[in-house]
This record gives C-alpha cells, sequence and structure tokens, in this order.
C-alpha cells in the first residue's frame, strides 16, 4: 500500500507539472505570434524614414490582448538600429542599407520560470 501511495503522489506531481509547462509553453507561443504580427506591419517599406514612421506608429499601440486569455496582457516594442553593419575588414557596399529590426515582448499575468520577455531580431533592406 505504501508503494501504491508513493506512485499515486508521484503521478500527480507529474501531472501538475506538466499542465504547468503546457499552460507556460501556450503563452510563450502567443508572445511569438505577436512579436512575428509586429514585424509583418513593417512588409513592404522601403525607405528609412518610413521605418521609422512606421516602427514610432506601431509602438504606439504596443499593447495586446487575446480575448478569452486569463489577465495575460502582451506589451510589444519595435526597435531599428540605424547603425552601419560591419565585419572585421570594414564594410561592405551595401551595408548600409540593411538594418537590424528588433521586437521585444514582455507579457504580464502569468509567472513564467524561464522569465516573461522574449525578443526576436531580424533584419530589413531598405533604400537611402
Amino acid at each position: 500500500v505504501l508503494i501504491l501511495a508513493i506512485g499515486l503522489a508521484a503521478l500527480a506531481f507529474l501531472y501538475t507539472n506538466g499542465t504547468q509547462i503546457r499552460t507556460d509553453s501556450a503563452v510563450r507561443q502567443k508572445a511569438v505570434q505577436v512579436a512575428a504580427e509586429r514585424l509583418e506591419l513593417l512588409k513592404g517599406i522601403t525607405t528609412h524614414e518610413n521605418l521609422l514612421t512606421a516602427i514610432s506608429a506601431a509602438n504606439q499601440n504596443s499593447v495586446v490582448n487575446y480575448s478569452g486569455d486569463d489577465n495575460v496582457k502582451f506589451t510589444a516594442t519595435l526597435e531599428a538600429n540605424p547603425q552601419t553593419l560591419a565585419y572585421a575588414g570594414g564594410e561592405l557596399k551595401g551595408d548600409e542599407l540593411i538594418y537590424p529590426v528588433t521586437v521585444t515582448v514582455v507579457w504580464s499575468g502569468v509567472n513564467d520560470p524561464q522569465g516573461n520577455k522574449i525578443t526576436l531580431v531580424t533584419y530589413m533592406t531598405v533604400n537611402s
């Protein structure tokens, strides 16, 4: 009987731990979706000025709520770094047209042991 009780206690612990991991995974998946949606807002932009304007506009409305979620609030922030990319031998022709774009999503309402922040980085090419 003692072995059965220990086995059932271990099974209950594994079940509750698995449920929490599944919940944390679902929130992280939504955070990545929010980041991808923010990056989609920049599609089709061809100039540096338009890129900065679009990022500024996207950051004005940075809070995202999904209906049906239990008080989980996502805040997405876009940032473009207009620095010229370089390599060890110097700058390559055309590097001044490539911009690293970062989107950071922070969420609240859920305690995630791995942290409540995710950052995605991509590159965009724009005309001068």
